[in-house]
């Protein structure tokens, strides 16, 4: 009997080191000029006990790749760690918006581990054309099979010191800027700390 409550004990001590030190946030990102590459790396720094993915696409896409993409509805081939998704309670998904759609090697991550993935935000650095968020969160139901806590756009015109870096069809972001407009970056967490786990 003593036994029996001892292993008992011990079962119930490391499910509660498991929730308090090994349940994490996991970022994944996919990324093609960078953006949203740093975006996470960023949001990284800002939340404890998080850990980045970085979802990559078997070669370099190009424009052209994207146009098909887009023309054929494609879902690439992509490359990642394996994920443990026991370890997980929370998703931060970052990746470029093409034409009102996420990104489409995202979208095949997103399609590979529908299963696993728990409560889940997603956040891109992009344009923010009208009624684009409508469009994502959609987007994203119809793929998870569930809604995200919320989807937030950074608009790209919030980092840029000046017009003429605003009139860039694709600018890329550097460190400087982004630690220039760190406040962006702090809302959204915050954000993810009143209706999330983190």
């Amino acid at each position: 009997m003593i036994q029996i409550i001892s292993y008992i004990l011990v079962e119930i001590y490391f499910h509660l080191v498991l929730l308090i030190y090994v349940m994490k946030t996991l970022i994944v990102h996919y990324s093609h000029t960078g953006n949203n590459a740093l975006l996470a790396r960023k949001l990284s720094d800002l939340i404890d006990n998080s850990k980045v993915l970085e979802v990559n696409t078997t070669g370099k896409r190009k424009e052209f790749s994207i146009f098909l993409d887009l023309l054929f509805n494609r879902n690439p081939a992509v490359n990642y760690e394996p994920i443990d998704w026991s370890a997980y309670e929370m998703v931060i998904i970052c990746a470029p918006v093409w034409n009102y759609k996420v990104a489409h090697p995202m979208r095949s991550f997103l399609r590979k581990e529908r299963s696993g993935i728990p409560e889940y935000v997603f956040l891109s650095i992009c344009s923010g054309r009208e009624e684009q968020q409508q469009k994502l969160e959609k987007q994203l139901k119809d793929v998870l099979g569930k809604d995200p806590l919320f989807v937030h756009q950074l608009l790209l015109s919030s980092f840029m010191e000046n017009k003429s870096m605003q009139t860039l069809d694709h600018p890329e972001l550097t460190e400087e800027r982004i630690e220039n407009h760190k406040d962006l970056l702090e809302s959204v967490v915050h954000r993810l700390k009143r209706e999330g786990p983190v």
